[in-house]
């Protein structure tokens, strides 16, 4: 179990399969296992460039300064993810309502095509094991 923001999420092998006194559909469960999973490796791989780019012998200072900005953008928007389940809890609403509020959600902000480097990176690396 891992609190945050009040909520105390159950995990199970690195998923979210409940959230403590709300009652959660699978559907709904997977919406935000999705978006939490992509903030994640997003806020990871910045961080990853950043610190490669601050700690090259000939550093560019703009582009780490650009990553570190990208890790902060998508640290909020885990934030305001967090923020609006907590929201969801608070409003005593049912499975269904939540649901349907969860796929009213706007994507983040988010550079997509980074994303797509990420996933493809996962890939070459689980498919070469």
């Amino acid at each position: 179990m891992i609190n945050i923001e009040g909520l105390n999420f159950i995990v199970q092998d690195k998923t979210i399969v409940g959230i403590q006194e709300v009652i959660l559909s699978k559907a709904a469960l997977n919406m935000i296992n999705e978006r939490l999973m992509v903030l994640d490796k997003m806020q990871f791989a910045y961080c990853e460039r950043s610190n490669q780019e601050y700690l090259a012998g000939e550093k560019n200072t703009s582009l780490a300064f650009n990553n570190d900005r990208q890790f902060f953008s998508v640290l909020k928007n885990i934030k305001n993810t967090i923020s609006e389940i907590n929201k969801f809890s608070k409003d005593d609403q049912n499975a269904a309502s939540i649901e349907l509020s969860l796929t009213k959600w706007k994507q983040p902000k988010i550079d997509w095509d980074f994303y797509c480097q990420i996933l493809e990176k996962e890939t070459k690396t689980q498919l070469s094991k």
